[in-house]
């Protein structure tokens, strides 16, 4: 396995494997890509407790959050256990103190 010149001499050499294995540990906010394909794609690759849904506002416009939040609506993508993860409770496990009645 060779190290790119770019990459500093110290930095350990990673397998591809262990690289996806960090990916997959990264959190993902699904905002203004909630598209059942998008969702899909993302459930096979990410941990699914890592999948946030935000709105992008104020740097999305209202009109571009509503259509977004409608696409994400459609029924049959997620389930209801899925999407209260999705909506809520990921978040509530990235900032527990939010869960115990507000920040402090």
């Amino acid at each position: 396995l060779s190290i790119s010149p770019l990459i500093a001499p110290k930095a350990l050499p990673m397998s591809a494997e262990a690289v996806l294995s960090g990916v997959r540990r990264f959190w993902y906010d699904i905002a203004l890509s909630p598209t059942p394909t998008a969702i899909r794609a993302l459930q096979e690759f990410a941990q699914p407790e890592r999948i946030l849904f935000g709105s992008d506002w104020p740097y999305a416009n209202a009109t571009v959050v509503e259509q977004a939040e409608t696409i994400y609506e459609q029924p049959g993508v997620l389930d209801t256990a899925q999407r209260a993860a999705i909506d809520r409770g990921n978040a509530l496990a990235l900032f527990p103190r939010l869960a115990q009645g507000g920040a402090r």
